[in-house]
């Protein structure tokens, strides 16, 4: 199943610069998991929320109804000529489309596609996708990126009790026409597409994302029946499509330490407010990134950590969640690096 998201404005996923934060060009999965428990638990429901009654990938962007995905840490098998001709296109490429992605996982040569008119911004599409493309924005001859990341600007905010302004600076996201954000979803639980649906109404105005109170992250939603596509021959290597925590330092040793895995290490941190309302910094941890290769026999992998911060506010026997469950695509042994 997939969702596609279909913004109402600008969002800001927040990610820490220096002295201001900057934002995300998607929603990662934790990002994600937290909005949906935070939607569950205002509108009534009381858990639990570990184990999850779903499995989630990122919201990745969304062209029209092209489903991008992130670049998968595989072999990209391609002539001499056609490295040559791409450069730097070929190593900086942050997105493909679905068929690209299946491709790549497949081991498959990627020489007929690996030409510069294939390629819009850090996209990679498939000749094929070129027909799904919007038309692009009113006044463009052609589209230079489907979305943009506007640096942090400079905003106020007053203290209530001493009345001093604080000055801080944030990022936004905004999409083109036609442009938007999708995630996948597994369910495990019978009642978990109502659970997903209730959830999603109640973002859908509220927001998702920081600055939500100026009206960042308001979205409409529509579910679709969806596959992701995976290689006809696995390997016992797949791609997580979500950020991922390992469990236990046996699985760190199987999943990551074994030959031909390649990932990416994000920090990640965040707040999380106490029964009386006041912010705490959450433990930080660090997180396997999308598009990772990881070694997998089938089992899940990941667990939803408690980030309670320690000896400080009044949180009783609440947790507070980090989602760190893999979601993994299998890929094909010639894939791997």
């Amino acid at each position: 199943m997939a969702v596609d998201l279909h913004p109402r404005g600008s969002f800001h996923v927040g990610e820490l610069g220096v002295g201001r934060e900057e934002t995300l060009p998607y929603v990662p999965s934790d990002t994600l998991y937290a909005a949906l428990v935070y939607a569950w638990t205002v509108t009534g429901e009381p858990g639990p929320f570990v184990p999850p009654p779903l499995r989630i990938t990122s919201a990745f962007p969304r062209v029209g109804s092209l489903r991008l995905y992130p670049r998968p840490f595989v072999r990209i098998r391609t002539g001499r000529e056609q490295r040559d001709q791409l450069g730097k296109k070929l190593l900086r490429f942050a997105w493909c489309s679905e068929r690209i992605f299946g491709q790549l996982l497949q081991a498959a040569d990627m020489t007929p596609l690996a030409h510069p008119e294939n390629f819009i911004g850090d996209v990679w599409f498939h000749p094929d996708d070129r027909a799904l493309i919007p038309s692009p924005p009113v006044g463009a001859r052609e589209w230079a990126h489907f979305w943009a990341v506007y640096p942090p600007t400079p905003h106020v905010a007053i203290d209530r009790v001493k009345n001093a302004p604080n000055l801080f600076h944030s990022g936004r996201l905004t999409f083109g026409p036609e442009c938007g954000l999708w995630f996948g979803v597994e369910w495990s639980a019978p009642d978990a597409r109502a659970r997903l649906e209730r959830a999603l109404n109640y973002l859908a105005d509220a927001g998702l994302g920081g600055l939500r109170s100026t009206g960042h992250g308001a979205f409409s939603f529509a579910l679709r029946e969806a596959a992701i596509p995976a290689p006809p021959n696995p390997s016992g290597y797949a791609v997580t499509l979500s950020r991922y925590l390992p469990a236990s330092v046996e699985e760190v040793a199987a999943a990551l330490q074994a030959p031909g895995v390649a990932y990416k290490l994000v920090w990640v941190g965040g707040w999380c407010q106490d029964d009386t309302g006041r912010a705490w910094r959450r433990k930080q941890v660090r997180m396997v990134s999308e598009g990772s290769v990881l070694r997998w026999d089938g089992h899940p992998l990941g667990q939803v950590a408690d980030l309670r911060p320690e000896g400080v506010g009044t949180f009783g026997d609440r947790p507070v969640l980090r989602y760190g469950l893999a979601f993994p695509v299998p890929v094909a042994q010639e894939a791997l690096l």
